[in-house]
């Protein structure tokens, strides 16, 4: 069950993890405050690897959260995957030839570093479209800091997890 991190197997177990389904909620929270006073709102939004189970609990996570807000749509979908910018920038390109407007792009982090690449290559301006990412790269790190990324949602840090994860065995 994608919703919840709590462990799924009989008997002592533990999890450090963030429920794929909750990452959705936090990227449609985060589309919902960059669509505030834009009507309509229009998204693009990039699946990493569409129809693996991963994407399609964060995709519902996402579907759910903007659900009530008949200001956002997705205009728009495309596939980055999770191998760098050039799926991003591929999938970019793509959404772009179809001219169906919007103001803001989701995706992993890999992929919207490659859509704000495809973005500059357009002649669009940095921050001209919202750009939302998740996975805390060093990018999105970048990209917020300097005002090109609207945003990035972030799961917990590789250190993190192993601390995480050794406080539990040690309490097991």
């Amino acid at each position: 069950d994608l919703k919840t991190s709590d462990p799924q197997v009989d008997g002592m177990a533990a999890s450090v993890m963030v429920a794929p389904y909750n990452s959705g909620v936090r990227l449609g929270k985060l589309t919902i405050k960059a669509c505030e006073n834009v009507d309509p709102c229009s998204v693009a939004y990039l699946f990493g690897i569409k129809g693996i189970p991963l994407d399609v609990a964060i995709r519902q996570g996402f579907d759910d959260t903007i659900a009530d807000h008949k200001n956002i749509s997705v205009v728009a979908e495309g596939e980055g995957k999770y191998l760098g910018p050039d799926g991003g920038i591929a999938a970019t390109q793509t959404i772009l030839q179809l001219n169906k407007p919007f103001q803001v792009m989701v995706g992993a982090d890999q992929s919207i570093q490659g859509a704000a690449i495809a973005l500059k290559d357009a002649g669009k301006a940095p921050g001209e479209i919202k750009l939302i990412g998740f996975g805390g790269s060093a990018p999105a790190l970048a990209g917020v800091a300097d005002g090109s990324w609207f945003g990035d949602l972030f799961g917990a840090p590789g250190d993190e997890g192993r601390l995480a994860m050794q406080a539990m065995v040690d309490a097991l």
